[in-house]
């Protein structure tokens, strides 16, 4: 019984793990971790290519808003029951 109350607000705590883990991997990518922050560090930023960084930055952003609009959605979805 208490599952079906508590699914809306555990979705919107994973969405925003989810959107904390992409973050989180682009930051790591700064420091050398790989993944689309290095991608932006060093493809972009290193050898003056400023429009590959906007385009990194830009695939981020649209992940993340993304998963945003899909997590709101799925939880008032399970929320409305």
């Amino acid at each position: 019984v208490i599952l079906p109350e508590a699914l809306g607000p555990l979705i919107l705590g994973y969405t925003f793990i989810f959107i904390a883990v992409i973050d989180m991997s682009a930051m790591a990518g700064y420091i050398g971790g790989g993944g689309l922050g290095d991608f932006a560090i060093v493809y972009g930023y290193r050898q003056f290519e400023p429009a590959v960084t906007f385009a990194a930055v830009i695939v981020i952003v649209v992940m993340v808003q993304l998963a945003q609009f899909l997590g709101n959605w799925l939880s008032k979805k399970v929320m409305r029951r």
